[in-house]
């Protein structure tokens, strides 16, 4: 059976460590949430972020500052950068590519 704890405690909500923050008045819980709420804001924000450098990193796109560092310009005063991959070939009109740019064969109907 089950012995819970006397305690006065009427409302809960998460902490953010992965426990909770335990309040005996509504003012108090007020607060917690508003704590709580915070820190989800945090954490979505910084998912944002690393989507954001997810994306960029996947496009190619050096992000014009990473941890508050700005990326220094190489001689040109470009932004220096790796080696950008090579721009997709668009399919020839009116055809298909096998996805390594080439063109694939045409089909005659009825054969």
């Amino acid at each position: 059976m089950l012995k819970p704890a006397k305690t006065k405690d009427l409302y809960f909500c998460a902490d953010g460590t992965g426990g909770h923050a335990f309040a005996s008045s509504l003012a108090e819980h007020n607060k917690n949430v508003a704590n709580w709420r915070k820190i989800e804001r945090e954490i979505r924000a910084q998912e944002k972020a690393e989507a954001a450098a997810a994306a960029a990193a996947a496009a190619g796109v050096e992000p014009a500052a990473v941890d508050g560092a700005a990326v220094s310009p190489d001689s040109a005063g470009q932004a220096a950068s790796a080696a950008q991959p090579a721009p997709a070939t668009a399919a020839p009109a009116g055809g298909a590519t096998n996805g390594a740019g080439i063109p694939s064969p045409k089909r005659t109907p009825g054969r």
